[in-house]
């Protein structure tokens, strides 16, 4: 072997070496970073098209978004974690008529079975009829599921009971 290719397969090793190192390295990173994210608190992975930056010459422009209360809109959006041991519930269609009273589906609306937490609560329309009608929020509904990567969302939502079903599409 000559002392040019003793040279040229030295850096060829030291090359295949360095990519290696490097491919554990960032490897293990980003495992710590999947294993210790918090999809409640960051939804989207360090490497997500949301976490990614905009340029160098980016610059952030407040959209001056007003509340939605302020146009009249009293809308809750219930955001739910769920965790392993909640109980599963069945779901179903909501009653016919939406505006007026979303718990009347029954078992010719059975959608399935979905994992709640016995502390969810999310009242049915209120109200009387009157010169707005009734009280009929949109109950927009996320429950985040166990594996705190599935999302199963609902609206209008409806549950009357702790250990009652859900009524929601």
């Amino acid at each position: 072997m000559t002392v040019l290719s003793r040279v040229v397969t030295a850096r060829l090793i030291a090359v295949f070496a360095t990519l290696n190192i490097v491919t554990v390295i960032n490897t293990g990173s980003a495992m710590a970073q999947t294993a210790s994210r918090d999809p409640w608190v960051r939804p989207f992975s360090a490497d997500s098209i949301w976490n990614t930056s905009l340029g160098s010459n980016a610059t952030y422009v407040n959209a001056n978004l007003l509340d939605a209360a302020i146009g009249g809109a009293q809308e809750v959006d219930w955001l739910i974690r769920v965790n392993p041991g909640d109980p599963w519930r069945q779901t179903f269609f909501p009653g016919f008529d939406t505006q007026r009273r979303r718990s009347d589906g029954t078992t010719e609306s059975w959608i399935g079975w979905t994992q709640i937490p016995d502390s969810l609560i999310i009242p049915d329309v209120q109200g009387t009829p009157g010169q707005f009608g009734y009280e009929a929020p949109n109950a927009c509904s996320a429950l985040l599921q166990p594996d705190g990567y599935s999302l199963i969302q609902w609206q209008p939502t409806t549950r009357l009971a702790s250990d009652g079903p859900l009524w929601g599409y």
